[in-house]
């Protein structure tokens, strides 16, 4: 099975050497592309991106001039993947890129064709863990 792995970015230069660093650390274990989408960053990101992917090639990179939120870059990243599994990331690793790695794991073992997994956030405040209705 194949998985694509959506990453908005916006102004990320100070974390995204690591981030890419980590992925590509644990690409061997599965079929994973990863698509990293710069957002439209102010910033060094888009440029760091360049010489640190330029070679890896289960990376894709999306490019978007200006910056129209998150949920814009994860609709481009979408008209990109070419996994039979879709998932996505923040490029701040608010949510640890291992715990989809955890996702895909236990996707290779289930049988279900139904599946929805949701990463927590770290360090997240008491107060956010409320939903209200």
């Amino acid at each position: 099975m194949k998985y694509s792995i959506i990453i908005p970015c916006y102004n990320e230069e100070d974390n995204i050497e690591k981030l890419i660093n980590l992925l590509s650390s644990k690409s061997n274990l599965y079929d994973i592309e990863w698509i990293i989408v710069e957002n439209g960053s102010k910033d060094n990101t888009r440029t760091l991106l360049n010489n640190i992917c330029k070679d890896k090639k289960n990376f894709k990179l999306v490019y978007i001039d200006e910056n129209q939120g998150y949920g814009y870059g994860i609709v481009q990243g979408l008209k990109n993947v070419s996994g039979d599994y879709v998932g996505w990331l923040h490029a701040d690793m608010q949510v640890s890129p291992d715990s989809m790695l955890e996702f895909i794991k236990l996707n290779e073992l289930s049988k279900e064709t139904k599946k929805f997994y949701k990463g927590s956030r770290k360090n997240r405040k008491f107060i956010d863990n409320f939903y209200f209705l």
